[in-house]
């Protein structure tokens, strides 16, 4: 252990270096006591009565990297017999186990089969976890930023574009989506979000925003101002599912991928549509998002027919069928439906 920063020693950045005095402190806290002195004299850690010169040649400590390539795994340790160091890897278990647990059952045939285990490598972990850090540091700097922003906005400090908002909201689905906190807390955190059971049919009191994420690797949706009734009861529609409308100019489609809204353009009594076998529809031919759009890649979303398009694609049947999704027909990996609650 290094007693200048009393952490361990290990072969890269922490390895144990040999001054001038014999005392050995690791690489990273000579560096600091390099970089930081005045008089180009670094003294040891150890003892003040022992200066040299910031310019002379050090070199690193023989004897005590011998001793870290001897026991290698020095840190880490066996779950069940916490003194000993695990090296060896269990495929049954899937697990580093110590010589003391391959001495008993389940792993007392090691002695005479050893296909089952072999010799952990800590090389495998430290250049995985080396490779995480500057990813990690890269998610470090995008939630600092996130924080700033929400601090801003809550305490009116700049304006914000619609596409900023939309960008906030869309960084935070993603960490909530893969953070592993409570259910109820971070349902606490959705903010003015309410997520609705999209699963079963349903009839929402107030406005609705979905956001779909489809195989093409798009994020689009749209938003609803008004309640929907339940999907179920309506009069016959052709093909035999039962479809009723909704006038809602308020509604809109949007790309989050593209940053573009959508407004309603025609059929206005539709502007937003029940069918039986459709969890959300916009129109009877612009977003249908189907039962099954986790399964099949049946769901579309259309722009130029009830929900404008792009000026100049009005004509370009291919470029509307696939801009929001990037396909005619896709498949959600994955949707999330939200009830907008408004102070």
């Amino acid at each position: 252990m290094c007693f200048s920063c009393n952490r361990f020693y290990n072969l890269n950045e922490r390895k144990p270096i040999a001054l001038p005095c014999t005392d050995a402190i690791c690489l990273q806290c000579y560096s600091m006591q390099k970089d930081s002195v005045q008089n180009n004299q670094i003294s040891c850690p150890f003892d003040n009565s022992h200066h040299f010169d910031k310019k002379v040649q050090i070199q690193p400590s023989a004897f005590i990297i011998r001793l870290l390539q001897q026991f290698d795994y020095y840190n880490i340790k066996c779950d069940e017999h916490q003194n000993e160091s695990a090296f060896v890897y269990c495929k049954d278990l899937n697990k580093i186990v110590c010589s003391k647990c391959l001495a008993i059952d389940p792993h007392s045939h090691y002695i005479t089969d050893k296909t089952r285990h072999f010799e952990f490598q800590r090389g495998y972990l430290e250049d995985s976890f080396q490779k995480m850090i500057p990813i990690l540091k890269q998610e470090i700097v995008k939630i600092e930023k996130l924080l700033d922003n929400y601090q801003q906005f809550i305490m009116k400090e700049r304006d914000f574009t619609v596409s900023q908002l939309q960008d906030l909201i869309k960084l935070n689905m993603q960490i909530l989506q893969h953070s592993q906190i409570d259910e109820q807390i971070k349902n606490n955190l959705r903010d003015k979000f309410e997520i609705i059971d999209f699963i079963q049919p349903f009839s929402v009191q107030g406005a609705i925003v979905c956001f779909i994420l489809s195989n093409y690797n798009q994020v689009f949706g749209g938003y609803i101002s008004k309640s929907i009734k339940d999907r179920h009861g309506y009069g016959p529609h052709s093909g035999g599912f039962q479809q009723s409308g909704h006038n809602d100019d308020r509604a809109f489609l949007f790309s989050l991928s593209n940053n573009k809204v959508f407004r309603q353009i025609d059929r206005f009594e539709n502007s937003v549509c029940s069918y039986k076998d459709r969890i959300l529809s916009f129109g009877s031919s612009g977003l249908a998002l189907l039962n099954n759009c986790m399964n099949k890649q049946e769901s579309f979303a259309h722009l130029g027919y009830e929900y404008q398009t792009l000026p100049g694609q009005q004509n370009n049947e291919d470029f509307k069928k696939k801009y929001l999704s990037g396909g005619e027909k896709f498949q959600a990996l994955e949707f999330e439906i939200y009830k907008v609650l408004f102070d």
